[in-house]
């Protein structure tokens, strides 16, 4: 999060003369930087990772759109409190964000063998897919 040359947030909004107001932002960040290994040797049984210069790789950049439609209720007169549906898509095109990388040992397919334990892969980690959301908010 500190080391983060690049970010863009844009919003956008539109209230028709009716009783609804829809919105859509979207979100873009550069990939953190990030030290992963360049190699592993085993000394006796533990896999003692070589790692590369620090803070030398980056992460997937990370971006997502966000919409969302609210519903007012219509307006009497005198009425002195407001209420209103909210519904939202978080991540409406189910984008995989990285948050991590993991440097786990190879295993033999279809078994738990790990023939060379020295022999790793990287496993991103995701949070978060699309998330569907629906809200009633009473303001009085």
């Amino acid at each position: 999060y500190f080391d983060q040359p690049h970010s863009a947030d844009l919003l956008i909004q539109y209230r028709n003369r009716g009783r609804w107001l829809f919105s859509l932002q979207w979100q873009f960040h550069s990939g953190g930087a990030v030290t992963l290994p360049v190699g592993s040797y085993q000394y006796d049984d533990t896999i003692v990772p070589i790692y590369g210069e620090r803070n030398g790789q980056r992460l997937p950049d990370y971006h997502r759109l966000d919409l969302s439609a609210t519903l007012y209720r219509k307006s009497r007169p005198g009425q002195l409190n407001q209420s209103f549906w909210a519904f939202g898509l978080y991540n409406a095109y189910f984008r995989k964000n990285t948050l991590s990388i993991d440097i786990l040992p190879k295993k033999e397919a279809g078994t738990d063998n790990v023939p060379d334990p020295t022999d790793v892969r990287a496993f991103k980690t995701y949070i978060f897919g699309m998330i569907p959301s629906v809200g009633y908010n009473f303001k009085f």
